[in-house]
C-alpha cells in the first residue's frame, strides 16, 4: 500500500478520491503498528523480563526491547509525518494545489 501511495503521490496530475482512500488505509494500518509494537513491548516482552535473566538470555532481551521501541517510535512519527496536515491534506494528492 505504501508504494502504490508513493506511485499515487508521483503520478497524479490532480486531486482523485482514491488517493484519499488510499491514504486513510495506509494510516489506518501504520497507527495499528503503532499499537502493536506498543503492545507486544508492555504486556508480551517486558513481564517477561525475569524469564529471559534465568535463562541467561540479557542480550536477547535488551534486543528485542530496544528493537520493538526503535521500531514502534519510528512507525509512530512516521504515522505522524503522513498526517501532518490534517484530514484534508491526506486527501488530497498535491498536484492539484500546485504541490
Amino acid at each position: 500500500l505504501m508504494n502504490y501511495r508513493w506511485y499515487l503521490i508521483n503520478t497524479l496530475e490532480e486531486d482523485w478520491w482514491g488517493f484519499g482512500v488510499t491514504n486513510v488505509l495506509t494510516v489506518a494500518g501504520w497507527a495499528g503498528r503503532v499499537v502493536m509494537f506498543a503492545y507486544l513491548l508492555v504486556a508480551e516482552i517486558v513481564p517477561r523480563r525475569a524469564e529471559y535473566m534465568e535463562n541467561g538470555q540479557a542480550f536477547a532481551f535488551s534486543v528485542m526491547v530496544f528493537g520493538h521501541a526503535g521500531i514502534g517510535l519510528l512507525s509512530l512519527y512516521w504515522c505522524l509525518v503522513m498526517t501532518r496536515g490534517g484530514y484534508v491534506a491526506c486527501s488530497r494528492s498535491g498536484r492539484g494545489r500546485g504541490g
